[in-house]
């Protein structure tokens, strides 16, 4: 750093540089021109937070570092005027407030949280010596196997990683959560507890946690037991109700339920769906029993819903398939009807002409039964006859007057075998 000779005396910056530290938490406060210069008459241009500011031309905290007197930090601002760099104003801040940050931080009596700048470099811990030796990890590992485990996880948080991990540093496992600081700085903060700690602390917790479970479960195992049957009571109403239905039963009424939750609306929809299904079966029995009786003049015109449209389609086309058919079978029926008069009337001709045909009938069997009498009796005299006849073959010389009577009977039964 080289001194330089300013026109403003440093005495009359001196208070005003005091107020501004005082009112914003600052050890002190200073000026850089443009070229490096500070107010104090020393020049900073090399310096790597300087440069910092300068080229990103946005606020910049350097590295922890020792003024002389104690170890800060520099928080610089840069200074632009049309858009063009024309210094830096900076404070020194004291490095123990990282130290009181992670401090609380801290989990349990052994847990330690730190901070490590983007090189590796502890810059916030409980333990300031820590801090002002200038702990590193990565470093020291390069030396001592036995931390290469810390080592790897500084590793990630310099990466910028969020994450966990574990490792072993001097006897003791632990657990370590880390995670970056938002900022130009690249800083990563990391919160380790030991795990022996950590797991009684844990199994306490967990301890605690059943106990308390189990005192909420005896305490709202009443309520709980209510609740259940408030809502699985009317569920199984409701799952009872549909069993009937499943069985054909659309008549029992829907179960009642007084409650205003998803129960409540589960036996409305099954009261809904009994009530359509109820709806569907009446109106189809109704017209079907028209229909078995043989009355087609009611037009079916309900409404049916969903798939019960399929089956309204299919009964009226039955119905009116079944009205056509009986149509035309009644115009046949007619048809046949008039055909069936035309043959009674013939049929009646006939049994009339056949009355008439059986009378003569009857008169003509009348008339061979006399003939066939008359033939009987002249078969019988022909027979005598011939009995004298055969007489009078054997006394032809002397039986004259036997052959007169013969002939005189058989001329009488020829006579009336005419007359018949």
């Amino acid at each position: 750093m080289r001194k330089i000779t300013d026109t403003v005396s440093i005495p009359e910056l001196i208070p005003l540089r005091e107020d501004i530290a005082q009112h914003n938490g600052f050890l002190y406060t200073g000026k850089m021109d443009a070229s490096g210069f500070s107010s104090t008459g020393y020049n900073y241009a090399e310096e790597d937070y300087f440069q910092q500011c300068k080229s990103t031309m946005k606020p910049y905290i350097s590295d922890i570092m020792n003024d002389g007197q104690q170890m800060v930090f520099l928080l610089e601002v840069p200074i632009i005027t049309d858009g063009h760099f024309d210094g830096i104003v900076y404070g020194g801040i004291s490095a123990d407030f990282l130290s009181d940050i992670v401090l609380n931080l801290a989990m349990g009596n052994n847990g330690v949280a730190y901070v490590l700048d983007n090189r590796g470099n502890v810059i916030g811990h409980r333990e300031a010596s820590i801090v002002e030796e200038g702990s590193n990890m990565i470093e020291a590992a390069k030396a001592d196997p036995s931390v290469a485990d810390v080592a790897a996880v500084n590793q990630r948080m310099l990466q910028g990683e969020t994450g966990f991990g574990t490792y072993n540093f001097y006897g003791d496992n632990k657990f370590v959560g880390f995670a970056p600081i938002d900022g130009y700085q690249e800083w990563s903060i990391a919160i380790e507890t030991s795990q022996r700690e950590f797991k009684s602390t844990l199994d306490r917790s967990i301890m605690l946690t059943v106990l308390v479970i189990v005192l909420v479960v005896l305490a709202t195992f009443p309520v709980a037991v209510k609740v259940g049957r408030s809502i699985s009571g009317p569920i199984q109403s409701c799952v009872v109700r549909l069993e009937k239905m499943a069985d054909g039963d659309l008549h029992t009424p829907s179960p009642q339920v007084k409650s205003k939750d998803e129960t409540a609306k589960l036996a409305k929809a099954l009261e809904v769906m009994l009530s359509r299904l109820n709806n569907v079966a009446q109106d189809v029995t109704y017209h079907l029993g028209k229909m078995a009786q043989g009355d087609f003049r009611e037009n079916i015109d309900r409404t049916y819903w969903g798939d019960f449209v399929a089956m309204e389609q299919s009964i009226k086309t039955i119905h009116s398939s079944l009205r056509n058919t009986l149509s035309q079978i009644s115009q046949s029926a007619e048809t046949v009807a008039n055909g069936a008069v035309q043959v009674s009337n013939g049929a009646q001709s006939l049994s009339q002409g056949a009355t008439e045909q059986a009378s003569a009938i009857h008169e003509l069997s009348a008339t061979a039964e006399s003939i066939a009498e008359n033939a009987r009796q002249t078969a019988a005299a022909a027979e005598e006859a011939g009995h004298f006849v055969t007489q009078a073959g054997a006394q032809m010389g002397g039986q004259h007057e036997l052959c007169q009577r013969v002939e005189h009977r058989y001329g009488e039964n020829i006579q009336r075998l005419h007359r018949n």
